[in-house]
């Protein structure tokens, strides 16, 4: 979505350097960075497997926790399959066991509304405020996802985050 929105060629993006520019502008203080990705398989896709299993290497060596599937393939078009429903399941578990404060997703994906519906659930279940926030380029029209805190990044903390 940024890379589009920016014009930037490279979609080798830092996700820890770009959690922590929303981070700093919204004085929140950045524990923990996920990155979640569809990859190729190397039988199907050899070039693109080993360019994302590189990237996913750099953010592991900089600490970001990586969780990758690999993409399924219908009538020759790749797809990710169980991204969103990781992303969701591993966000629940950490409201539920009180270790968050703050989810804060790069994403404009609308099926996460039912995920700011469940933290808000939480909230009330278990009398806490976790925020429920959604990151998003400064310079498109489409805004974040509803039901969440929408944050907005620039170009220059994009262009920042690029390895």
């Amino acid at each position: 979505m940024a890379r589009h929105a920016f014009g930037a060629v490279s979609a080798q993006v830092n996700p820890q350097a770009l959690a922590q520019a929303v981070c700093r502008v919204s004085n929140w203080n950045l524990v923990e960075s996920r990155y979640y990705a569809g990859i190729h398989s190397s039988q199907k896709n050899a070039k693109l497997n080993a360019a994302v299993q590189a990237h996913i290497y750099k953010m592991q060596s900089i600490g970001v926790q990586t969780y990758v599937r690999t993409l399924r393939y219908q009538d020759g078009i790749a797809r990710e399959k169980g991204i969103d429903m990781r992303i969701a399941l591993d966000a629940i578990n950490a409201v539920h066991s009180q270790s968050i404060d703050i989810v804060l997703l790069f994403s404009q994906d609308q099926d996460f509304v039912e995920l700011a519906e469940e933290v808000r659930r939480l909230n009330r279940q278990l009398n806490r405020k976790v925020v429920i926030a959604s990151a998003f380029p400064s310079s498109t029209k489409v805004r974040g996802i509803d039901k969440t805190d929408w944050k907005s990044f620039s170009k220059a903390d994009y262009l920042a985050a690029l390895f």
